[in-house]
């Protein structure tokens, strides 16, 4: 997800309107080894990141 910190700045209650992008992958399924799930998990979240172009926020 990205744009939530605009959205939501930090204790805040109330949403500000922005708009937030949510990139959705591919289903996970865990095969009972913890270490070769979770490197993929990361594998998939960088993959995920690459998908957006963002200018940082100033």
């Amino acid at each position: 997800m990205h744009g939530l910190g605009k959205a939501l700045p930090r204790g805040d209650w109330v949403l500000v309107p922005f708009f937030l992008d949510v990139f959705v992958g591919e289903p996970m399924r865990f095969e009972g080894d913890r270490a070769a799930f979770m490197a993929d998990y990361r594998a998939r979240m960088d993959a995920l990141r690459g998908e957006g172009a963002f200018a940082d926020w100033t």
